[in-house]
């Protein structure tokens, strides 16, 4: 009864340790977009590539990535409320987190923002994509 009591004991404790950690690194995943989107918010477009991943970089051109956003963001106004949907993890190793967002602007009551993240060489977590439907 003792082991068995004890067995229970460490698993609990190494589940506990598991989800900790995996909270840990959705909270500072969740930071960087939260920080990331701010900019965009602000039409600091130039400051959002910048400081977007590499990925992110490598595909979109920064003149791309400005035309985009602005012809994306404008027509929907200021926004009015954001609220995460689901932040998934999408690679075995933990490295890439996806977060849907449901989003409220000025313009347009109910979209669908998706923004995925990687954990860069560096250990930070840097946005690699945005869309908003």
């Amino acid at each position: 009864m003792k082991r068995q009591f004890i067995t229970l004991l460490l698993l609990f404790l190494c589940v506990s340790t598991v989800n900790a950690t995996h909270h840990d690194v959705r909270g500072r995943a969740e930071s960087s977009v939260m920080t990331w989107i701010d900019l965009i918010d602000n039409k600091q477009y130039v400051l959002g590539w910048e400081s977007a991943a590499v990925h992110l970089q490598t595909q979109t051109p920064k003149p791309d990535w400005l035309k985009i956003v602005h012809d994306i963001r404008k027509p929907l106004g200021l926004v009015n409320s954001r609220n995460v949907a689901t932040a998934t993890s999408t690679a075995s190793d933990g490295r890439n987190i996806v977060f849907v967002f449901y989003t409220s602007f000025e313009h347009k009551v109910l979209v669908v923002e998706t923004i995925e993240t990687i954990k860069e060489a560096d250990d930070k977590w840097r946005v690699s994509g945005y869309s908003v439907k």
